[in-house]
Formats: C-alpha cells, structure tokens, sequence
C-alpha cells in the first residue's frame, strides 16, 4: 500500500489545534474548517491514491459527498474515506456519536470520573491533586496517546499491503441523528491520539517561546461538580483557552499543529520501521543539545517545578511551580491570564454535583421551569433567567 494515506494523516494534524471546538449547526469549528483546508494543501503535490476498499453505503458516500467541496476535485474515494476516518476519530472523545446539542449525553462524557475519560482531554482526573496532579494528568495523557496508537498499529495489515480494519462507529448528523458510519480503524484512531495531544495544549497551560513547558494542567470534572478548590484542584477548565480563534491563544495553537503532525511521523516510522524510537523521543523531554525540538518534548512539566518536587522542597515548589500561594504564575505566565478566562463551572449554576441528587430530584427540577416558562409566557411577561 503506498504511503500517501499517513501523509493525509499528516496534512490532518497540519492545522491549527482545531480539536478544541466542533462544528455544528450553531457553531463554527476550528477542527474541521481547519482540516480541510490542511488536506487540500497536501493534496496539491502529494500522490492521492490509497489502496483502501471503501465502503458504498449510502450514508458513507453522502458523508464523503459532503466532505468533497471542502477538498481538491480530482481526490480519490480512498482519501476521502481515510479524511471521513480521521474526522470520526477526532470527534469521538468529545461526543462518542452524540449530538453536540445533547447536553445529557454530553455532560455524562465529560464528566467521567474515570480517569481516562479525563486524560482523553488533558485534563485532571478526580483524584489528581496539588502539584502531583499535575504529573498524573501529563502521564496519564501520554499513556493514553500510547495506547490509542498501539490499537490503531494492531489494526494494520502486514506490509507492502497493510490492509486496513473497517468496522462502524457513531456520527452525530446534524439536524438528523445518530447512525453508524464505517471508518478505518488505523485512521480512526490515529485521529484520538491527535486529539489528546490538542488537547495537551488546549487544557495544559504552558511557558517558553515554544509552549515546550507545561506549568499547570487545568481541571474540568471538579469544576463543573461544583466541588473545586483551587489549591487542592488547580484552576477551571477554560474556555478561552480552548478557543484557537483567539490572537492570543493562536501561537499555542501553531505548537499543537506542529507537535500533531509529528506524532502521525511517528506512528509513520513505526509502522514502516517497527521502531518506537521516534515516539519515545516525542513523549520523552528534549536533550540540551537537541537540533530538531519539534521531535521531542511534546508533553513535559518544567523541569525547576519537577525537581522541587522530587525534592519535596516547599520553598522551592513555590518559587518554581504555578501555586495558590503565588497566584497560578500569574504575573509570569503569560498564558495563564488567557487561562482564567471563561473557566467552567457547575451547569445551569448549581453547586450540587451529579448524583448528590436522584434523577426525581433532577427531573422535578426540570419540570418547575417548564412550568414556570409556561406560565410566564401565559401572562406574557417578560423576565430574566441567570
């Protein structure tokens, strides 16, 4: 099989850091806007023939219908089908085939208290607290980007045909439903490796004229239970920082682009060379000396804070490290002011979190307002609800 497809892959993780938003039918998106426009540049001087059998469903070649206008005319049905498998990949951790608007469904995704449902997303599992959680969360990330490319390597043939796995997974439709769409299981899940690696820097605050340093690993699943400390939790998801529209969030976004693009380089060394040196070296901090520092360090803590803390220096860590006592580095990291803009909290502003009430309890809730919508439309008054 030629290569070409791992270049898509590539040309993929070529964009802005666009896992951060998803389009739907009231929202623009970073992540496929982006792609798109990454896929048709490579397509300009790269070979487009990808020996994969593409399924011919209906609603297959109506996804990949709706993918071409983004893409060059003359693509071929197998790219089409490998960008229609990354795009299912990329979306999966943040909706699992829900619809955007089913903030039930939703809320229950992101909400996992398992841990892994939170290194999904670069983020703070429950018990990952104080500075220590901070390491977790940057282990458990990298873990996670392991082993989704260790499944996505298991479902490729052997060499020179590396026949490909194609199984359905679910895609929301907008304005339709949830409906089973077959995907290539190497793509696939290349896709959610990328998107933890996004969101390594959409969620992890970061230093240094490369964001090479992470100095702070933000925290969703405590914040929008209402139960977050921050000195204990560290601070709130936020959304500004997941915003890559934003001037000042668009440098941080370039690093995820570039770091991106060299995980799918990894995988392509492994999967020709059957060698894990260049992702080892990715997910491993840069040597003093090295030349290409885009090959290394994707995901590392500051070195200072991680010796104070191996030193169990108290001092230190409040010198070196982002800390309650001294304000998260506020005046020191400039992304931390980008950082506590937006920060999440508990839905529709209640404090309990999900599960210190019964579902009676939510669904009653749920059935005062309506009743209160309703009787306020009857008496046709107008009124504020915050």
């Amino acid at each position: 099989m030629k290569r070409a497809w791992i270049g898509i892959l590539i040309a993929l993780c070529a964009a802005p850091a666009s896992a951060y938003t998803l389009v739907t039918s009231v929202s623009q998106s970073c992540h496929e806007r982006l792609t798109f426009g990454a896929i048709a540049l490579f397509l300009e001087t790269h070979e487009t023939d990808v020996a994969i059998d593409v399924p011919q469903d209906r609603v297959t070649q109506r996804l990949m219908n709706d993918l071409r206008p983004n893409l060059p005319a003359d693509i071929s049905e197998s790219s089409l089908f490998v960008a229609l498998s990354v795009i299912v990949g990329v979306r999966s951790p943040d909706t699992e085939g829900h619809s955007t608007l089913d903030l039930s469904a939703l809320r229950r995704l992101h909400a996992d208290p398992n841990a892994l449902g939170q290194y999904a997303h670069g983020l703070r599992a429950p018990g990952d607290d104080g500075l220590l959680g901070d390491l977790a969360a940057i282990e458990g990330t990298k873990a996670l980007i392991r082993a989704e490319l260790a499944t996505a390597a298991s479902h490729v043939g052997a060499a020179p045909m590396f026949e490909q796995t194609i199984v359905k997974r679910p895609f929301f439709i907008d304005h339709y439903d949830t409906v089973p769409v077959p995907v290539a299981l190497t793509p696939f899940h290349i896709g959610r490796a990328v998107h933890a690696m996004q969101d390594a820097h959409a969620h992890m605050v970061r230093r240094g004229e490369r964001y090479e340093h992470v100095v702070h690993v933000t925290n969703y699943i405590d914040a929008v239970n209402g139960n977050l400390k921050n000195s204990r939790d560290g601070l709130a998801h936020s959304d500004a920082l997941d915003n890559c529209n934003r001037d000042d969030v668009a440098p941080i976004s370039a690093q995820a682009q570039l770091r991106s693009a060299q995980l799918v380089h990894a995988f392509d060394e492994f999967l020709f060379t059957g060698s894990m040196d260049a992702l080892d070296r990715g997910l491993s901090a840069c040597p003093d000396d090295a030349t290409r520092p885009e090959t290394c360090g994707w995901i590392e803590y500051a070195p200072e804070c991680t010796a104070a803390i191996e030193a169990n220096d108290p001092a230190a860590q409040r010198e070196h490290c982002c800390v309650a006592e001294n304000g998260f580095c506020r005046d020191t990291v400039p992304a931390m002011a980008v950082a506590r803009i937006d920060p999440a909290g508990p839905y529709l502003g209640c404090a309990a979190a999900p599960g210190q009430a019964s579902d009676f309890e939510w669904m009653g809730a749920l059935m005062a307002l309506f009743g209160v919508l309703i009787a306020v439309r009857r008496r046709g008054v107008l009124v504020a609800l915050c």
